[in-house]
């Protein structure tokens, strides 16, 4: 038998941009301790990489932790950095607060859902996800009550849902999400797709 090794795909555009602007901030803020909330990626060897070469990698991702941790640090002294998947909203208030230099690299699908919650915070939210998922509990802290997740049983008929998705989901999921969306009988309101 003989087996053919494929040559490796490497990074995401996300992956290789967020690092390539890490090392663009070691580089600018160098006389600074460099904190990373959560994990960078979900890749232990680039994690370690990131530790050897000087960065701070805070893994918790449990909004409390972070909060509690950032209160521990000098404002002088310390940058942050929110990993690819985002951040708490109470983390960045707490961050402008103290005044702290910090950076938002988060990749840019990411983003685009957290400003489309940032922008629109009224509007009702059908999140198709991971609730446990950092990128969901990043997400969940810009919005009040007025969400759901992955809860059709919950839908109200007669209310319209902006539909998000985990960027990390395949298009399968999301798909067989507005599958069983538009053939429900008991769902009447109105989904409204927002594109990537």
């Amino acid at each position: 038998m003989k087996v053919k090794l494929s040559e490796p795909y490497g990074y995401c555009f996300g992956v290789k941009n967020g690092l390539n602007q890490l090392y663009k901030i070691k580089k600018d803020y160098h006389d600074y301790k460099i904190h990373i909330l959560g994990p960078f990626v979900h890749n232990k060897f680039t994690n370690t990489s990131l530790l050897k070469d000087g960065f701070i990698i805070f893994e918790s991702t449990e909004k409390c932790d972070q909060l509690e941790y950032i209160n521990k640090l000098d404002n002088n002294k310390d940058i942050i950095i929110f990993g690819l998947h985002g951040y708490y909203k109470q983390v960045l208030d707490l961050l402008i607060a103290r005044k702290f230099i910090y950076f938002d690299i988060c990749c840019k699908f990411v983003r685009h859902n957290l400003d489309i919650v940032k922008n629109k915070n009224d509007a009702n939210y059908f999140i198709v996800g991971n609730e446990n998922h950092m990128e969901i509990k990043y997400l969940l802290s810009f919005l009040d009550k007025n969400y759901l997740v992955n809860n059709y049983e919950k839908l109200d008929r007669n209310e319209n849902y902006v539909l998000l998705n985990q960027t990390t989901m395949s298009i399968d999921t999301y798909d067989s999400c507005l599958d069983k969306l538009n053939n429900d009988d008991k769902v009447n309101g109105i989904l409204v797709q927002l594109p990537l």
